[in-house]
């Protein structure tokens, strides 16, 4: 018979022990090691007072997660990782060679996102077999862990704390291995003890009014570019499934470029029409897109003839987004950070296109932007008729208005999340310095209703 590394003692006796020495690996190693994917465990030597009582080892040979029932409605996903399996007490993982032969099953893999409803649980390991000492002569068996982290929150909820109940159903007071902050949790089981990792979530505070806290040194140039004309930007709103702008002005809204014209010097000129939405003879009128509207060019910078003004900010309405979920103060999707703008669904109310020329018979080239004439004064009429929403009240007449829509669906925005949105809109005004453009932002998340800022 080979040598066995612990005194040998009764299999009664051996399992007792085991239960005794679990809750020290439990709850002392988990305070040693909880949020760590380290190999290296220091354990206790021998048993240690436990709050583990009576025989009803329900959760036995497993580590489940919970979400909490009393945690915000939305989705909540995990990760596992450091998945670790038979690991002893003394710091060696044992081979079958040396009894360590148990089998431990990772229900998820490692990397591998997972969902779990509030209120309910899932196991993501377990232990099917016992190690082959276990088994013979009724040594304690060895240990497997995993880490666990709550990945995806939804955009109303908070990570409160996580609280690891043992085997039957009780928290061990002293230590106690989770507490505010300890997410990732790590955790144990063995053929005979398992853990509940229970993930309490709260309510998040409330967003804050959006800022735009430009012009700053962030992204020069164009963190310091000049916006001189923000009141075009008249209000807008979250209503529904839907975002929707009001912009009000002298001139009609510009929707795009329709046309590009370069006029070359040594080879043939080319001109490059693109396709923009009408007015279809209708004052005021509507354009609804499948999924967008035709805007004409969407070429940003550093595209020759790219559909921007001098500063580099898309003639047509566009928003820019930015998730917040996870940092309330990141404005990374911004245009002045070098975000992507999202053209509109619908437009309604007057507009008009514009044309990009390029002359590269001067040295330097020199570009031009020349919007189209405008049309006959809309005044505050949008097109109720149409689709429109009334614009809100407080908006000041400035002869033409427009109401451009997006889809919250369209932006692919996930409910859950919290999201800043910075607008922008044109009026093809090239007189002033910063161009006549507008911008404005909000915060929009689940926690916050529909609502309508005028500016």
């Amino acid at each position: 018979m080979r040598s066995l590394p612990f005194s040998h003692y009764s299999r009664s006796a051996a399992k007792w022990a085991s239960r005794a020495v679990a809750a020290g690996v439990v709850a002392g190693l988990a305070v040693l090691g909880a949020c760590s994917d380290s190999k290296t465990i220091t354990a206790p030597v021998s048993p240690r007072n436990i709050t583990i009582q009576g025989t009803g080892f329900i959760n036995e040979s497993t580590v489940k997660v919970c979400v909490d029932a009393s945690s915000p409605a939305g989705t909540y996903k995990f990760t596992n990782s450091g998945f670790l399996s038979m690991y002893a007490l003394n710091g060696v993982t044992l081979d079958g060679a040396n009894g360590g032969d148990g089998t431990t099953v990772e229900n998820v893999s490692d990397g591998i996102e997972y969902e779990i409803a509030v209120g309910a649980c899932q196991v993501v390991l377990t232990r099917t077999v016992a190690d082959t000492w276990h088994d013979l002569y009724g040594y304690p068996d060895t240990w497997s862990g995993i880490t666990v982290q709550a990945s995806t929150i939804p955009g109303a909820a908070a990570y409160s704390h996580t609280d690891c109940y043992l085997d039957d159903g009780t928290k061990p007071a002293i230590p106690n291995p989770c507490d505010t902050g300890n997410n990732p949790t790590r955790a144990y089981a063995q053929i005979h003890h398992g853990t509940v990792l229970t993930f309490f979530f709260v309510h998040a505070a409330p967003l804050q009014d959006c800022v735009l806290g430009y012009p700053n040194n962030d992204n020069l140039p164009q963190s310091a570019a000049v916006f001189n004309e923000s009141e075009v930007l008249a209000a807008y709103a979250r209503i529904g499934s839907e975002i929707r702008l009001w912009y009000t002005d002298e001139h009609a809204l510009t929707l795009g470029v329709r046309q590009l014209f370069v006029n070359n010097k040594s080879i043939p000129d080319v001109t490059t029409n693109y396709t923009i939405a009408t007015m279809g003879g209708l004052n005021p009128s509507s354009a609804i897109g499948a999924p967008f509207v035709n805007i004409g060019s969407t070429l940003m910078p550093p595209v020759e003839g790219a559909a921007v003004d001098p500063a580099g900010r898309p003639l047509f309405p566009a928003v820019f987004i930015t998730d917040i979920t996870d940092d309330a103060t990141s404005r990374s999707g911004d245009w002045q950070m070098g975000g992507s703008p999202f053209r509109p669904n619908e437009v309604y109310g007057t507009w008009k296109g514009a044309v990009i020329s390029i002359d590269k018979t001067r040295v330097p080239f020199k570009t031009t932007m020349t919007p189209d004439a405008d049309p006959a004064k809309n005044h505050l009429n949008v097109g109720v008729a149409l689709g429109a929403n009334a614009v809100p009240a407080g908006v000041v007449d400035l002869g033409y208005s427009s109401e451009v829509v997006w889809s919250v669906a369209g932006l692919g925005l996930n409910p859950d999340r919290n999201y800043r949105l910075q607008f922008m809109v044109h009026d093809g005004d090239q007189n002033k310095t910063g161009g006549d453009v507008g911008q404005a932002c909000m915060n929009i998340g689940p926690a916050i209703g529909d609502r309508t800022v005028v500016n």
